[in-house]
């Protein structure tokens, strides 16, 4: 008996669940701290995707088929505020007044260099950027939800929240024209990647379901590209998002992993999402191994992008830090003869080898786990 006390005694010193999963967090920490394998939490368009041309307006327009990207005639700064503040409160002035009003605030928010959030917020322009979203002109509205855009991409983010742009932006993921949807959406991804806190205010607005019909249906591949990634962002974050409230989500994430067709960083902003969903306890991550993601995430372990090896292996390594069952559904896919080719291959980075490392160490401490309960349930 005296044996067994020890061994019991020796068990729970070393397998301390507190313990485990701080050092799983502080690994997750090291392994996302290369901004290029993980998908930034917030970002700038500054692509000057229309200058001249307006956009379509019919339904289902898309602004790429009409407009030819012409040079950017005019550089504007903080000396033309004024000039532009009166052609955007001027009730007045003709639409195409606004229209340049608004792309001459859009244009200086999307410069490369230190943009002047502060005294664009200080001009008052924001709250009359979020009402121009309920513009008739979907030019004037993408404009507005452009600089909107760009000032969520800073630590202002905040501010697009205070003055009430969230339920417009969410109403315009309904749009008939697709531009103006993905410009709403890229807008609420940087909204709810600056905080647990906006990110819940961006879903408890009714984002998810309009989100998750433009990834279902994309009216082009640059719009689901967004779309994925503004979905990234609602499922990131500690606090966790409550799961009831993205578990929808689940199923969609599933059948983009599943899906043949890869365009641009789609796969990788999928598997991010996973590891975020899956990172939790069993019930998260059994609601992520249901959705039969586990054959796929495996499968990416095989790949020469390191992009998608790395969450691939989080979300694997999320799994096996559940229940016994959990654990041997990942063993039982075949993960360790793809870690063995992962780790052998000349062909992957260091640092892919150090996460699989992470991994192997992992499932290690569980079977040493089921090894010692094993002992003591025969004693």
């Amino acid at each position: 008996m005296r044996e067994l006390a020890e061994r019991r005694k020796d068990f729970k010193k070393g397998l301390d669940s507190d313990a485990c999963r701080r050092g799983r967090t502080e690994t997750s920490v090291r392994i996302r701290k290369d901004k290029k394998t993980d998908s930034l939490a917030k970002r700038r368009n500054m692509t000057v995707k229309i200058e001249e041309n307006p956009i379509p307006t019919v339904p289902g327009g898309s602004m790429n088929d009409a407009a030819v990207v012409k040079p950017v005639r005019r550089v504007y700064t903080v000396e033309d505020i004024p000039c532009l503040m009166s052609k955007l409160s001027n009730t007045s002035n003709s639409m195409d007044s606004v229209l340049e009003a608004v792309q001459g605030f859009r244009r200086m928010l999307s410069t490369a260099d230190n943009p002047p959030f502060q005294s664009v917020l200080d001009c008052g322009a924001l709250p009359i950027f979020v009402q121009l979203l309920q513009c008739t002109d979907d030019r004037i509205k993408f404009e507005s939800a452009w600089a909107l855009t760009n000032v969520a991409s800073s630590d202002y983010t905040p501010a697009v929240v205070d003055v009430g742009a969230v339920p417009s932006l969410v109403q315009l993921l309904m749009s008939p024209n697709s531009d103006v949807r993905e410009q709403s959406a890229w807008c609420l991804g940087n909204i709810a990647g600056d905080s647990p806190k906006l990110r819940d205010i961006v879903l408890q607005a009714g984002a998810l379901g309009p989100l998750l019909k433009n990834i279902a249906e994309p009216a082009a591949n640059s719009l689901l590209q967004n779309c994925v990634w503004t979905l990234s962002n609602f499922c990131r974050g500690k606090p966790q998002v409550d799961l009831n409230l993205i578990r929808p989500a689940i199923t969609v994430l599933a059948d983009l992993l599943s899906s043949s067709k890869d365009v641009g960083d789609v796969l990788i902003d999928v598997c991010w999402a996973l590891s975020y969903l899956s990172d939790g306890g069993e019930e998260r991550i059994q609601a992520v191994i249901d959705s039969g993601v586990t054959a796929h995430l495996i499968k990416f372990l095989e790949s020469n992008d390191i992009r998608k090896i790395t969450p691939a292996l989080r979300t694997l390594g999320n799994f096996v830090s559940g229940s016994d069952v959990q654990t041997q559904s990942v063993v039982d896919g075949g993960v360790l003869n793809s870690l063995v080719q992962t780790l052998d291959s000349a062909k992957k980075k260091i640092s892919v080898k150090k996460v699989a490392g992470w991994f192997l160490i992992l499932l290690q401490v569980i079977t040493i786990k089921l090894i010692h309960l094993s002992v003591i349930l025969k004693s």
